[in-house]
């Protein structure tokens, strides 16, 4: 029995000294390609290219961390003033809007 406890300690220590060290960030995060981490590009380059064709609306940013490391890190600019020009909605009216009633 001791034999047997000693065997899957030490297997336990050999496979935890070969596990990476996961990485938090304190000023940042460390940037890694999606593929050095073993996970699939094409995923997220499929959001991102959906993503600039506003399937998903008006995103400004996606950020994607996996085993402690940035793996996209993408900004997307939009022009607010242009995209809210004439419009009303429930929140109000867009940009260059004089009139302060809200029609609920």
């Amino acid at each position: 029995m001791k034999t047997v406890a000693l065997v899957l300690s030490l297997l336990a220590a050999v496979l935890l000294s070969q596990t990476p060290a996961l990485v938090w960030p304190t000023s940042g995060w460390t940037a890694a390609t999606p593929q050095s981490v073993g996970v699939r590009g094409d995923g997220l380059a499929a959001i991102d290219r959906d993503i600039k064709a506003d399937v998903y609306g008006l995103v400004d940013r996606l950020f994607v961390a996996y085993k402690g490391r940035a793996i996209a890190n993408y900004r997307y600019d939009r022009d607010y003033r242009a995209i809210s020009k004439g419009r009303t909605g429930p929140l109000g009216c867009g940009y260059g809007c004089t009139g302060t009633k809200v029609d609920w």
